[in-house]
């Protein structure tokens, strides 16, 4: 079967970077309310924003990656990051300034050892549901893939949640259901409704009887 042909070009030199720069390995583009684009890569800056038309808005997130990810931004324009290296998820309020942390850099698991934090291994996408939920898909190679709900505000972890058998979850959104796509995953008839790369995961979701809780960085 042959796809029909998609209506878009490549249009040469889209973005206007500043003098010297260029990206290295980018991962991610999202775009905010006010329809500028944002681009995380591999290399200096690794945040940067564009406007409508390509130019150069600004950069940010020097020293504070070591192998970004993912980029979402969210209703409100908080912008969310993931770094596969360090296994830590950031947002970042509308002006670029960090706003939280969720996980603890270079430490995988469940929980931090003093009980009160909740690790991520090679976590990949954070997307923010219709509600302010906050789910983190993770698994990129090594860690164990699953996604991880969080309350509104983030203080409250639910582990366990859609556990699944994706070995790379490449993206997800979340309206009723969550939604996940994922990668490099050998299946079997039965392993997800009809064992395509895609698939819902409904399943109810119970809090942590520690009353477990994430940190907010202000």
């Amino acid at each position: 079967m042959t796809a029909p042909p998609l209506p878009y070009v490549a249009v040469a030199e889209s973005f206007k970077l500043p003098a010297g720069m260029n990206f290295r390995g980018t991962s991610g583009v999202a775009f905010n309310s006010k329809g500028n684009i944002f681009v995380i890569h591999r290399g200096p800056m690794p945040l940067m924003e564009f406007d409508a038309d390509g130019h150069f808005v600004r950069g940010f997130g020097d020293g504070m990656f070591e192998r970004s990810h993912g980029l979402r931004i969210d209703a409100q324009d908080n912008i969310w990051a993931t770094d596969v290296g360090a296994n830590i998820v950031y947002k970042f309020n509308p002006s670029g300034r960090l706003d939280m942390v969720l996980g603890v850099k270079g430490h995988t698991g469940e929980w931090h050892p003093f009980g009160h934090l909740r690790l991520f291994h090679e976590p990949n996408e954070a997307v923010i549901g219709p509600t302010g939920d906050v789910f983190v898909l993770q698994g990129h190679g090594k860690g164990e893939p699953r996604v991880l709900k969080f309350d509104h505000d983030a203080t409250s972890s639910r582990p366990g949640a859609g556990r699944g058998r994706a070995v790379k979850p490449g993206c997800a959104d979340q309206t009723d259901r969550t939604n996940v796509s994922y990668r490099s995953c050998p299946i079997s008839p039965g392993d997800s409704p009809g064992d395509s790369s895609d698939f819902q995961i409904n399943a109810p979701i119970t809090a942590p009887a520690n009353g477990a809780t994430q940190n907010n960085h202000s």
